[in-house]
């Protein structure tokens, strides 16, 4: 698998060189390999950890370089991908307490090998329909996340409202005399609510939220 990545990103990325960027350094932390580079305006940092059921990371100044076309159909179908492969592992230990791992290690080659290269492949294709990030302009990627964030907001508000949930929001490191909270917990049932500030003495700063984020006296 490392050797394999490594060819891969080197090879989908060679065109970096005509930007500015040097080769690639290697960098181990823990059990992730990076993979490095930099033109001085921008660092990317493609990553993977050395289990076969976890993705490869790809960034750029910190931000995924999917990130710059969120709806691609390629990104989409790796990502669904991954989270199918980590559900089928979780899910064959829980209830058989056997390791999937060995069985992924030897499917790999077969499998996953294409799946991730045409995977690096993509993303290496993606930056050059979108060069300016490689000269530091990242507001596109910044404008597609705050996007996501607004959808993600928008459905967990019609979550809410549709089962009638409230929110407790309270102080768990801060004190609160700003009116600003840094945790939150939601409940189906006002009683369970208050059954749960009842056990918990160390919280004094909260405010209690409706459904429609209405305060609840």
């Amino acid at each position: 698998m490392y050797e394999d990545l490594k060819k891969s990103i080197k090879l989908c990325f060679s065109f970096l060189k005509e930007f500015g960027f040097p080769d690639f350094e290697e960098r181990q932390l823990a059990h992730e390999w990076h993979f490095e580079t930099d033109n001085k305006l921008v660092k990317i940092d493609i990553s993977f950890e050395a289990i076969f059921s976890t993705p490869v990371w790809a960034k750029i100044n910190g931000y995924d370089i999917d990130e710059l076309e969120p709806q691609n159909a390629i990104v989409k179908q790796y990502n669904h991908r991954i989270i199918k492969t980590h559900d089928e592992l979780l899910g064959l230990f829980l209830k058989t307490g056997k390791d999937g791992y060995q069985q992924k290690n030897t499917e790999y080659p077969i499998n996953d090998q294409e799946v991730n290269n045409s995977y690096l492949l993509e993303l290496s294709e993606i930056i050059k329909r979108h060069p300016s990030v490689l000269h530091g302009d990242m507001e596109l990627i910044k404008s597609n996340i705050e996007i996501r964030k607004k959808e993600q907001e928008q459905r967990a508000a019609a979550i809410r409202i549709e089962k009638q949930i409230y929110t407790l929001e309270y102080c768990f490191h801060c004190d609160g005399l700003d009116g600003k909270y840094d945790s939150y917990e939601e409940f189906a049932a006002l009683y369970e609510l208050k059954q749960y500030l009842a056990e918990r003495d160390h919280i004094k700063a909260y405010r209690i939220l409706d459904w429609n984020m209405n305060l609840v006296s």
